[in-house]
C-alpha cells in the first residue's frame, strides 16, 4: 500500500478525545485566572470604582447597583473567547466562523439594541428613584 491509506484514521478517537480534553484545561484554566482575578478586583472595588469618574456619592452608589451586570458581562467574555478556541483548535474553524457571525448578528445586535434603549431608561430610572429614596444624601 502506497500512498494514503485509511489505516492512519485507526484509533484516531481516543488521540482526539485527548486533544480536546488537553486543549480545552489549558484554556479554562489560563481564562479562569483571568477571570478570577478581574471579577475580584470588581468586587473589592464594587463601592469605591464609581470614584474613578464621579465625585458624586449618588451615582457611586447608582454604579455599585449595575457592578452585578458589568460582572455578568466579564464573565460572558471571559467564556466565548475558550469555548471559540476549544473549537477551533479541535479543527472546526469554518463551524466557529458561522457561529460568530450568526451570534453577532443575530443575537448580539439585537440584545444591544434593547439594552441600550431600554437600559438607559433602568440606569436614568435606578438613579432617580435611588436619589428620591435616599434625599438626605443631598450635597
Amino acid at each position: 500500500m502506497e500512498g494514503f491509506s485509511f489505516l492512519a484514521f485507526k484509533d484516531l478517537f481516543p488521540v482526539i478525545k485527548l486533544s480536546l480534553s488537553s486543549g480545552a484545561m489549558v484554556c479554562l484554566n489560563i481564562s479562569g485566572w483571568e477571570m478570577m482575578i478581574s471579577l475580584g478586583f470588581l468586587a473589592a472595588a464594587r463601592g469605591k470604582l464609581a470614584y474613578i469618574f464621579t465625585e458624586n456619592p449618588k451615582m457611586a452608589d447608582v454604579f455599585a447597583d449595575l457592578s452585578p451586570l458589568l460582572a455578568f458581562s466579564l464573565l460572558m467574555n471571559g467564556i466565548q473567547p475558550v469555548l471559540s478556541g476549544v473549537a477551533v483548535g479541535a479543527g472546526w474553524q469554518s463551524i466557529v466562523a458561522y457561529v460568530n457571525i450568526a451570534c453577532y448578528y443575530l443575537i448580539g445586535i439585537p440584545v444591544g439594541v434593547v439594552l441600550g434603549c431600554l437600559g438607559w431608561d433602568v440606569a436614568r430610572n435606578t438613579y432617580t428613584n435611588h436619589c428620591a429614596n435616599h434625599s438626605h444624601l443631598q450635597n
